[in-house]
């Protein structure tokens, strides 16, 4: 299956519109002010939301997932293993993120990961992950017509034991991290 760039991307923007974004930053950081879309450059870089605090900002890769597989009983992160396969490009490569946001629609469900944190882990395991768990690749063409392909895989969210935050949207109360 080809997926086109335009619609996934305008997709994702609709997804993360459609989703209470500021509620779900509110819980994740205590001193959010708000948030917005990156410009396409920043996006391009790996980042697609500046988050505004009272302490600064930062910016955030969002991930938008239309199950949460917490529903059946499990629990992970869809992860990147190659952005381009063709150039054997891997993902998450010189991004201008410091929080990966992995939101889950049917539950309003995120979980937050801070990138270097993400990034020890990720590169500890990626050999594994692609020999193991990569999954189909996924078909993309861009507007001018030519396509790429990217890889990604399931990881257990647990495997990120350290620095994992998460919020569930309609409940106020304080993120919880994922216990050891």
């Amino acid at each position: 299956m080809t997926n086109h760039f335009s619609e996934d991307l305008s997709r994702s923007l609709s997804d993360t519109k459609n989703f209470p974004l500021d509620d779900c930053l509110a819980q994740l950081f205590p001193d959010y002010l708000c948030s917005r879309e990156t410009s396409e450059a920043i996006d391009r870089a790996g980042s697609d939301l500046e988050i505004f605090r009272k302490s600064g900002h930062d910016f955030a890769d969002l991930k938008v997932r239309d199950e949460d597989p917490r529903i059946w009983g499990a629990d992970d992160l869809a992860v990147e293993l190659y952005s381009v396969f063709e150039k054997r490009i891997r993902g998450y490569q010189n991004r201008k993120a410091d929080y990966l946001i992995w939101l889950f629609k049917p539950t309003g469900r995120a979980v937050m990961i801070e990138f270097r944190s993400f990034k020890k882990c990720y590169d500890a395991n990626w050999d594994y992950w692609h020999f193991w768990r990569a999954e189909s690749p996924q078909r993309t063409r861009m507007r001018d017509g030519t396509t790429y392909h990217s890889v990604h895989c399931y990881v257990p969210l647990q495997l990120f034991k350290a620095g994992v935050t998460e919020a569930n949207v309609g409940r106020r109360s304080s993120p919880r991290s994922v216990a050891a």
